[in-house]
């Protein structure tokens, strides 16, 4: 076993959880923005 083999393996787990992390976000900025637009057009109406 060589350095490289748990550089690699950190890789694999580290690598999807990221994508993971950043799609969470998105779909989390998404919804905080519609609730905020929603609250908005309440206060104004």
């Amino acid at each position: 076993m060589t350095l490289q083999s748990p550089s690699q393996l950190e890789e694999l787990i580290v690598g999807p959880g990221v994508t993971v992390t950043l799609i969470y976000l998105a779909i989390q900025l998404r919804s905080n923005t519609w609730s905020q637009r929603a609250d908005m057009t309440a206060r104004v109406l």
